[in-house]
């Protein structure tokens, strides 16, 4: 299987696994792959999680698997508190016969395992993982990595599906071409990016290259570079007091009202709104274990909510 490096997943030692938390109303993640497999589990709020051109819309109590190269985007659409684990490639792969031919799912093929059979024991050990984290008791971290072989032997149990090492191949080949024009992307993102710019790294038609990308990555090209200016200005309006047009010619942005449009579907709310609201929140949140948030995340919380 290929290395699939387009996003680095790192675990911090000596956990077998990475588990964080966050509670946001204005996050938006743009498309992206790991090889790790990462389960969500909605605690409160809603969120739009798109995986391989299909997004699923999940709420409270939701359970949702993204698999080792699965492209996806989340979206949080008001207050949501959600638990995340992702679990590294080599642990998988140690302990699950040819585990590049295979997959977690429903036997309908959804990613959301909330009607699955290891439902409750799932959703048992995430929310044992939260308190184990906010806690650190005494054998943290042989309960920590105890719990996450327990989830994975459930996950083994009820929800695993084979696939074609054809159809995998086919995959991998497809991520590899798409980290090439992802990667370009990151790299000019502040610059002047164009359909055919984004054709010509991977010597393509436009026409066809236009098709592909949406096909495999569910935006169109010019959304997705869109979407890393987006998460930059994003990231900044949190940390920075530059002004939005600041921040708008720093990253390439060069149409104010198509980002005014552009935030709010991402974000659900003005850059301006966002950046007051972040102030507001500041002093309310609590500290929390550095390990357990998401570096992406605008806002994390230590309260879990039922």
């Amino acid at each position: 299987m290929a290395d699939l490096q387009h996003e680095k997943v790192i675990t911090p030692d000596p956990f077998p696994a990475r588990f964080f938390f966050y509670n946001s109303s204005s996050q938006f993640v743009p498309s992206h792959w790991h090889n790790s497999a990462e389960l969500l589990y909605m605690k409160s709020g809603l969120m739009d999680v798109g995986i391989n051109s299909h997004t699923y819309h999940l709420k409270k109590g939701d359970l949702i698997i993204i698999n080792s190269g699965d492209i996806h985007f989340t979206r949080c659409l008001n207050s949501s508190f959600v638990l995340a684990l992702q679990i590294p490639y080599p642990l998988l792969n140690t302990h699950i016969p040819e585990y590049h031919c295979v997959r977690f799912q429903m036997t309908d093929g959804s990613p959301v395992l909330t009607r699955s059979s290891c439902y409750p024991g799932i959703r048992d050990i995430l929310d044992e993982l939260y308190l184990l984290t906010c806690g650190t008791p005494a054998g943290y971290t042989l309960r920590f990595s105890a719990l996450i072989y327990d989830l994975v032997y459930r996950l083994t149990l009820s929800c695993l599906t084979r696939v074609s090492s054809s159809s995998r191949k086919k995959s991998d080949r497809n991520l590899d071409r798409l980290e090439q024009v992802t990667a370009y992307v990151k790299s000019h993102y502040t610059q002047p990016i164009s359909l055919e710019d984004g054709a010509s790294v991977l010597s393509l038609n436009p026409e066809y290259f236009c098709r592909y990308f949406k096909k495999h990555m569910g935006v169109t090209f010019l959304e997705y570079v869109n979407s890393i200016r987006l998460s930059h200005i994003h990231q900044d309006l949190l940390e920075t007091d530059d002004a939005i047009s600041v921040l708008l010619e720093r990253h390439g942005f060069l149409n104010y009202r198509l980002f005014v449009r552009m935030f709010r579907d991402a974000y659900g709310c003005s850059p301006s709104a966002l950046r007051r609201e972040s102030s507001l929140a500041g002093a309310e949140i609590p500290a929390i274990p550095a390990q357990t948030r998401r570096s992406d995340s605008p806002t994390s919380s230590g309260q879990i909510q039922d």
